[in-house]
């Protein structure tokens, strides 16, 4: 038995890599074994291997900033099984691990590839009895014949009132497609605008409030809450519905946006949003954070699709990635969404691991929050990119020259210098949605807050899962 590599996607698909025992390593950099293109950003330059051990191949994960996956879940190291779907980085390249014979490896006839005297060959052996098969051309020609005149004049009225139909199809529909074009030229060049002014700002000065001295006093000990409280980060793209592609833009030789279309090989059109969660329960294989239901479908509302839906683009939004970073670490937790309140902007996370790091306390009672009630909130600013406050000037300049005009990047970055810091305050007007709010007395979170709205933390218990819920000593309920 030979085993294979299948591509499905990407670059490399429709493509198959005979293994042997020799090491395969996957990645964008030069040298390695399987090299994807620069445009395939979600391959990091060193971002997996592929090891014959034992009889056995097994995949492992080399510190990726995407990660590996096997059959949809992320991985460190995994040895391969028959059918096995392995995807660099989450909506990344993906290939099928097979174990086929050498007649899996064998190309199959496609009778669309055979012209000319090999065709009619084959069209002859198929008739019964031998002998050669008029061609359709011939047969419509002699059925015309034994036409009636009146039949015939009626068959050609009919087809030129189709042709021309068909004629009024086709030049409207090329006509959108020209508008579109000529519309996409005008949003493609405003969206790289927009994220150049991004890039640009990095270099201003970041805005956060200062320290307040009074918190602290006011709030003692309220700071080891910190540890527990996330920057959670989407990426999404826009894809082409009822397919994989994702939209991209185009370039010029010189680098520069020329348009935006499904089907180019240049850099996908991608945003970063973003916004706080925290910790409630680390108790288990898999950990669980409550956040802002917005940071799941970070689309919403944006201009950005708006835009891109006015030129008459079908696009459908796709999400595709979502991160929790800690304080206390210096690797993200990939998340996933296990449910969004319907009733109000919170929802619950699962994430791929277990944090070592402090949860946070519900109040099991529905507390209502009155004006001038004692309250800290712990948040993230609505912009990442103002945590470079923290930073020197030095250290600032290092980190935008590294990260550019890539908010993931940029937030890698922040991670490795140990400055992903919530802000602490006794408001929480100036952090971003998804920010627990604690009373003063026993620091528990009554409120889900944020810079647009603050939602009761009653409407968390419906969407947590029954255990956790159990654990936590929350009001049970019959949602799973």
């Amino acid at each position: 038995m030979t085993a294979r590599l299948v591509f499905l996607t990407g670059s490399k698909a429709g493509t198959a890599v005979e293994l042997g025992d020799a090491t395969i390593t996957f990645g964008r950099q030069a040298g390695s074994t399987i090299t994807f293109g620069p445009d395939e950003v979600l391959v990091s330059a060193e971002h997996a291997s592929l090891v014959y051990r034992n009889g056995r191949y097994v995949l492992k994960d080399s510190g990726s900033r995407n990660g590996t996956f096997v059959n949809d879940e992320v991985i460190r190291e995994r040895e391969l099984r028959e059918g096995d779907l392995i995807r660099l980085g989450p909506g990344g390249p993906a290939a099928r691990f097979t174990l086929g014979g050498a007649a899996a490896a064998q190309a199959t006839l496609d009778i669309r590839q055979l012209t000319g005297n090999k065709a009619a060959e084959l069209l002859k052996a198929r008739k019964p009895g031998g002998g050669a098969l008029s061609t359709t051309r011939e047969l419509v020609a002699l059925t015309f014949q034994r036409m009636s005149t009146s039949t015939r004049r009626a068959i050609i009225a009919v087809a030129v009132f189709a042709a021309a139909g068909l004629a009024g199809v086709v030049l409207w529909q090329m006509g959108r497609e020209t508008k579109i074009r000529e519309q996409m030229v005008k949003v493609a060049i405003a969206l790289d605008s927009m994220r150049a002014e991004a890039a640009k700002d990095l270099t201003a000065a970041p805005v956060l409030p200062p320290p307040n001295p009074e918190i602290t006093r006011r709030f003692p000990g309220v700071s080891q809450y910190s540890e527990g409280v996330a920057l959670v980060v989407a990426t999404y793209a826009y894809g082409q519905p009822g397919s994989k592609e994702l939209l991209r833009y185009v370039l010029d030789p010189d680098g520069r946006v020329v348009t935006a279309r499904f089907g180019s090989t240049g850099p996908v059109v991608q945003h970063v949003a973003s916004a706080t969660g925290f910790l409630i329960d680390t108790s288990a294989s898999t950990a669980w954070l409550l956040t802002s239901r917005h940071i799941t479908e970070p689309w919403s509302g944006t201009k950005e699709l708006e835009r891109i839906r006015a030129t008459g683009l079908e696009v459908t939004p796709r999400l595709l990635d979502l991160r929790a970073w800690l304080p206390t670490t210096e690797a993200p937790f990939v998340a996933a969404l296990h449910r969004a309140s319907e009733q109000g902007d919170v929802a619950v996370l699962r994430l791929a691991g277990q944090p070592h790091a402090r949860t946070l306390t519900l109040e099991a009672e529905s507390v209502t929050v009155h004006v001038g009630d004692p309250l800290v909130a712990i948040g993230y600013p609505t912009r990442p990119r103002d945590l470079l406050a923290a930073a020197s000037e030095a250290e600032r300049a290092q980190i935008v020259a590294i990260a550019g005009d890539d908010d993931s990047r940029l937030v890698g970055e922040l991670s490795h210098r140990h400055l992903i810091r919530p802000i602490i305050t006794a408001s929480d007007t100036a952090t971003s949605g998804g920010s627990p709010v604690m009373n003063a007395t026993r620091y528990r979170v009554i409120v889900i807050g944020g810079a647009q709205q603050r939602v009761p933390i009653a409407l968390a218990w419906d969407i947590i899962p029954s255990h956790v819920k159990q654990a936590l000593g929350l009001r049970p309920t019959a949602n799973p």
